[in-house]
């Protein structure tokens, strides 16, 4: 084509396309999104819910002493474009084991309680589940609970983060 003529039979440039023809609005903003059920036929909560208090995203559970509570959040890359996710997690506290497991069943606890935890790199809008899994201590008096949150981190962008939340109580 004559590139004289060729604005004038395309119209001019759009701000949301390359030169490549890719979409380049919402390829380079990372959005990760937390997801949260409690056990399996609980529905997933927290969808397309972008936040950092955990409104909306929040699941209770409850046990007897001695007994868990198992939790399973879905770390899930809503980007258009592959990134990683770092991962923090609520610890342990009196009365109450948290614990993390990866999809293998490895427990990762120390690396998600520090903020260390790492997905691998997660494809636009695929995910990694971690399992929360609350263990009440025995001794734990009625009513006691824990209430936790677990955020997810975009690394490509660190200020883009989506919390989800958990909350034990002993039966």
């Amino acid at each position: 084509a004559d590139p004289a003529h060729s604005a004038a039979f395309l119209g001019s440039p759009s701000p949301f396309f390359s030169a490549t023809g890719a979409f380049t609005g919402l390829v380079t903003s990372p959005r990760p999104d937390g997801r949260i059920r409690l056990g399996i036929h609980d529905g997933t909560h927290g969808d397309d819910v972008y936040n950092r208090s955990g409104t909306g995203q929040t699941r209770r559970g409850a046990a007897d002493p001695g007994s868990r509570v198992d939790y399973d959040v879905s770390l899930q890359n809503d980007a258009l474009v592959a990134d990683r996710l770092l991962v923090r997690g609520a610890g342990s506290v009196r009365g109450f084991t948290v614990r993390y497991l990866d999809p293998a069943g490895v427990d990762v606890t120390n690396q998600v309680t520090a903020g260390t935890y790492r997905t691998p790199d997660l494809a636009p809008y695929r995910a990694r589940t971690l399992r929360v899994a609350v263990t009440v201590r025995a001794g734990t008096g009625p009513g006691a609970s824990l209430a936790g949150t677990l955020t997810v981190r975009s690394v490509t962008d660190p200020s883009r983060t989506d919390t989800v939340r958990f909350i034990t109580r002993r039966r």
